[in-house]
């Protein structure tokens, strides 16, 4: 991974509300949210990029299967910019990459079907919002980490 998380100071309360207002307007119906984890902004410079990764599993070579490491139900990603070249995200596993644009909101399931990267930036910067959640009622796996509860 290379990226910078940068402090979110005094935009820390607009940026929950943020990821509260997508919790709320852009899952499915049928899935409660109960929580998401505190947001933090990326920043990718020239070189940035964040290697295949699954938000919520690992594989384990000797028993030839993934685990579930973490309680990530879902991801998402709100994009502030566009003004930079590279740094696409792919989802190789499923023979798809999105170049994003400033404003976009992708919410995907953290498992290891969605296993994903940031493709390198070649030029410019760019700066995503970052947060992961769990629906009510979830397989848990460990006590949560700093969470806020989706009313």
């Amino acid at each position: 991974r290379v990226t910078q998380i940068v402090d979110l100071a005094k935009k820390r309360t607009q940026v929950v509300e943020w990821m509260a207002r997508a919790c709320k307007e852009h899952l499915p119906g049928h899935v409660e949210p109960q929580w998401f984890e505190n947001p933090q902004m990326l920043r990718y410079g020239p070189g940035g990029k964040y290697a295949m990764h699954s938000d919520a599993d690992n594989f384990c070579p000797e028993q030839r299967r993934f685990y579930r490491f973490i309680d990530r139900d879902f991801s998402m990603l709100i994009y502030l910019n566009d003004d930079y070249v590279g740094g696409g995200l792919k989802f190789n596993g499923l023979n798809f990459s999105y170049q994003p644009k400033a404003g976009d909101l992708l919410i995907f399931p953290s498992n290891h079907i969605f296993s994903h990267e940031s493709t390198p930036i070649e030029s410019g910067t760019k700066y995503a919002l970052v947060s992961w959640g769990a629906f009510k009622g979830s397989p848990r796996v460990a006590p949560p980490r700093q969470t806020i509860t989706v009313h």
